[in-house]
């Protein structure tokens, strides 16, 4: 559920000063516990529940529902068909996906709030996080199932002499989807205790869903635990005095609504204009010859600004210094050198596929390297847990306790707990009963099955059962990576994942086979997309943990979303597919490129001339500043490259990232110069990509009537 504006952009971390009280808080904490059961506490009673209490209750003593109610899938149905047009757009057009986790709960609460003196159950917060669940599982299905990625490389860049092009019959694609929709939702419930209780990871996208809905409902219950998570982002504080003021946040409220339907008016205004006159698509501020030449302009799409609008300006930054690196260092100088004499925009023979193996040894680089520590900290970690956990309870109970606490003060700062595990579990919370084994166990068959069937029938003549035998082992070790990544950063990091699943199919499918490269891209997916799942569905359930919504409510939320998604955008991505031109300058498909150019770097397989140095050199730069980056903890640290924000600013179109520049910059100057609201910047940014989503409809409905352009 990372609500990134790419799955790939990078989170800042959290300056020193916040670190400094983030430790005195803890410690704080420490010393409470230390002195007081939680029978003695009030707070905690009120925030964490004892074991015997059966609901819980609002301020005016309605219980709280399970959240998985009819309306509420509803709605989550209705976002996801949003997001899902929106995301197979801007993802075959420019490479980003967005979840739009905190849009789908703004949208959700903003419908129920219009409708509130007419229904009779007011909407809780339960409701609102399993539509986040159900629209976010569906409306990143395009990035999950590899349709902005992989299927289009199969189907539009693999050659001949390679085993390809492989075009997918709607009824394959179907078949496809199944294989790899479900793969991730059955990894993370068995991990989310250790994660989110044990490890205390950050996750600060679901946070931060869980302190707009604490905001939103003016919950303090919500609130509360957001404080004592001791986690925000965005910059959405949560206050224990949440709700005080009912006519000022009535105010607020009406201005952020306001404010996200005239950015969805706008911009839907804006784009049905651009396909008329195509001119305003790129506005030409560098002069007509580097905009015609080179690409630099400024894009027209308010959805590109909004992108820079929902991500610190920091990520903007690094794109922007990519784009320079990429364009106005590298491009000229590979052109003028005659190593890439086609066209400026062809992936084959011009500057852009000669440049995007470069973005990709910076990508490569800081996959290793992150890949690599985080594995090695979840296995050492998860291994010295096992290890006290069974010692302590060979010795009873009592030492059990002895040794978390043990754990706490020796782990510090990075490893608090906040609750000790036989004290007031959040596992034995009524809203937090856990999803029974049998049924994980069951779906896992299922997907398993689902899985092995569909690669069997699609590609039985270059795949062997023991490569998608191996490509699923591979999903429990990289999706341990993808969470403790989002779990730190919002990031998940699957596109390392995807990368990493590709070097070892590599050594494990050598050139000579038939199908190789086809084989690679189609098996290393099936990683990807488990552990990118997975991921997501752990971020889904730190929301839940927040408001109070049962893990199995989500748990189910997640596979009726995927399900639902999957079938959904693979007839959205045909749609396009067959009244567009792919790949064209209206969709580029840039992430199926570097799926394609990834894969023939790791066979070294018909590289242009000289550029294998320079990826290679740029792979060991990013994979030391990546390394420096995991050792450092001041303030310097966030002045070291961010790898992939970077990588990406170097492949895709200038004017791509010049609109995403522009939305960080408003973002910098609304929030840090002219301190506006948050929830306020995120709600124009909302609308802008909503308008623009929602209007490639209709675009596409004028484009398949053969609408002219004036």
């Amino acid at each position: 559920m990372a609500d990134t504006s790419s799955v790939y952009s990078d989170r800042s971390h959290q300056s020193p000063s916040h670190q400094s009280r983030s430790h005195q808080s803890r410690s704080h904490q420490s010393r409470s516990r230390q002195s007081r059961s939680p029978a003695d506490d009030p707070d905690s009673v009120t925030v964490f529940r004892s074991r015997s209490s059966a609901t819980r209750h609002s301020r005016d003593g309605h219980e709280t529902s399970s959240g998985f109610t009819l309306r509420a899938l509803a709605i989550g149905l209705f976002n996801g068909i949003l997001i899902c047009f929106a995301n197979t757009y801007f993802g075959l057009q420019a490479g980003f996906v967005n979840t739009m986790t905190l849009t789908s709960g703004l949208l959700a609460f903003a419908m129920f709030q219009v409708l509130k003196e007419s229904v009779a159950i007011p909407f809780t917060p339960a409701e609102n996080a399993v539509v986040i669940a159900v629209s976010g599982s569906f409306g990143t299905m395009p990035w999950t199932i590899g349709l902005i990625g992989i299927v289009p490389a199969l189907e539009f860049l693999v050659k001949p002499d390679e085993g390809g092009p492989f075009k997918f019959e709607m009824w394959q694609l179907i078949v496809w989807s199944a294989g790899l929709s479900l793969l991730g939702v059955t990894i993370a419930p068995p991990l989310r205790k250790y994660f989110l209780f044990r490890q205390r990871l950050r996750f600060p996208v679901g946070t931060a869903a869980a302190a707009m809905l604490g905001m939103l409902y003016k919950d303090k219950i919500i609130a509360e635990k957001v404080k004592l998570d001791d986690t925000t982002h965005l910059g959405l504080k949560a206050n224990s005095d949440t709700g005080n003021d009912d006519g000022q946040d009535d105010i607020q409220w009406r201005t952020n609504i306001k404010s996200l339907w005239i950015a969805f008016l706008f911009s839907s205004f804006w784009s049905l204009v651009s396909y008329f006159a195509p001119a305003i698509q790129n506005i030409p501020i560098f002069g007509h010859y580097l905009e015609s030449q080179w690409g630099w302009a400024l894009g027209g799409s308010p959805g590109y600004v909004a992108f820079g609008m929902l991500v610190e300006p920091s990520t903007s930054a690094w794109m922007a210094i990519g784009a320079i690196i990429g364009w106005a260092i590298l491009s000229p100088i590979a052109k003028l050198k005659g190593w890439a004499p086609g066209p400026i925009f062809d992936w084959d023979t011009g500057v852009q596929g000669w440049v995007t193996w470069v973005a990709l040894g910076v990508m490569l680089g800081d996959a290793i390297v992150h890949l690599t520590i985080l594995s090695v900290k979840s296995f050492l970690e998860i291994t010295v847990t096992m290890s006290r956990r069974w010692s302590s309870t060979s010795r009873g109970p009592r030492a059990r306790v002895l040794s978390l606490r043990a754990d706490e003060d020796q782990r510090g700062e990075e490893e608090d707990l906040l609750i000790p595990d036989d004290a007031f579990s959040p596992s034995s919370l009524p809203s937090e009963k856990p999803i029974p084994h049998k049924a994980i166990a069951t779906w896992a068959v299922i997907t398993l099955l689902l899985s092995i069937t569909s690669m069997w029938i699609l590609f039985r003549s270059f795949i062997s059962p023991s490569a998608v035998f191996l490509a699923i082992a591979l999903i429990l070790p990289l999706s341990l990576v993808c969470i403790r990544a989002i779990g730190q950063t919002g990031n998940a990091a699957a596109d390392s994942a995807g990368r990493f699943a590709q070097f070892i199919f590599s050594l494990l499918l050598p050139l000579s086979s038939p199908g190789a490269l086809l084989a690679n891209m189609a098996v290393a997916s099936i990683a990807e997309a488990g552990a990118w799942q997975s991921a997501e569905l752990m971020d889904e359930f730190k929301l839940g943990y927040l408001v109070s919504c049962p893990q199995s409510s989500l748990f189910h939320a997640q596979l009726l979303g995927s399900f639902a998604g999957a079938i959904t955008a693979s007839g959205v991505y045909k749609m396009y597919t067959r009244v567009y031109e792919i790949p064209s300058e209206t969709l580029t498909i840039p992430i199926a490129h570097m799926w394609y150019s990834s894969t023939k770097l790791m066979y070294h397989s018909g590289l242009p001339p000289h550029v294998f140095s320079f990826a290679l050199i740029a792979m060991i730069l990013s994979a030391i500043s990546s390394a420096a980056k995991s050792k450092l903890r001041n303030r310097y640290m966030d002045r070291l490259p961010q790898a992939i924000p970077m990588a990406i600013g170097m492949f895709i179109r200038p004017s791509f990232v010049l609109t995403r520049v522009l939305g960080g910059a408003i973002r910098y100057h609304f929030l840090h110069r002219r301190k506006t609201k948050e929830l306020l910047i995120i709600s124009v940014a909302s609308g802008l990509i909503l308008g623009d989503g929602v209007l490639s409809i209709l675009k596409f409905g004028l484009k398949s009537a053969g609408v002219p352009h004036l």
